[in-house]
Formats: structure tokens, C-alpha cells, sequence
């Protein structure tokens, strides 16, 4: 269980920096952008819908909030909480 959950904390990693990425640059992107995340390869994309790569896509505002101040910020539950929809963390290793 420890490698996977090892792995469920990388994951959710790689989504908050993708998400936090489109949060400095969400001023250059036309259209809605999405987050590809293929939690077995641990691959995890950014991209604009017509653009294709491995994973299940979401739209990357399901994984942001405003923080207290205003300011948009990684929704860092709901990112931990899809990262862990790849991984069954009851299974021991």
C-alpha cells in the first residue's frame, strides 16, 4: 500500500503543478482548457479541446478555487480526491 499511496501523492502532484501552471497563464489560452491525466503512466497534460493525449480529460476549473484573498488557486481536495480514483489505496502491496 505504501507505493501506492507513494504514487496517488505524485500524481496528485503533477495535477496541482499542471493546474497551477494554467493559473500563471490562463491569460494566453483561447478557449477551455483541459487536464488530460493518465494515473498510470503518471501523465498528466495540459491542453485546449481538439488536442488529444493519453488519460481521462476534465476541464482544468474543476480543479480551481479562489483563495481567501480572491486570488485563484489549485483546489488541492478535489485534486487529491480524482488522483486517488486511479489508485484502490485499501490494497496492500
Amino acid at each position: 500500500m505504501s507505493t501506492q499511496l507513494n504514487d496517488w501523492r505524485q500524481l496528485s502532484t503533477l495535477i496541482a503543478e499542471k493546474v497551477q501552471e494554467y493559473i500563471d497563464e490562463a491569460d494566453t489560452w483561447d478557449g477551455e482548457v483541459f487536464i488530460w491525466t493518465d494515473g498510470n503512466e503518471a501523465d498528466v497534460n495540459l491542453g485546449v479541446d481538439g488536442e488529444n493525449y493519453p488519460g481521462e480529460k476534465e476541464p482544468v476549473a474543476d480543479f480551481i478555487v479562489k483563495d481567501d484573498e480572491g486570488s485563484l488557486a489549485p483546489d488541492f481536495d478535489k485534486i487529491d480526491d480524482y488522483a486517488s480514483g486511479w489508485f484502490d489505496l485499501r490494497q496492500a502491496d
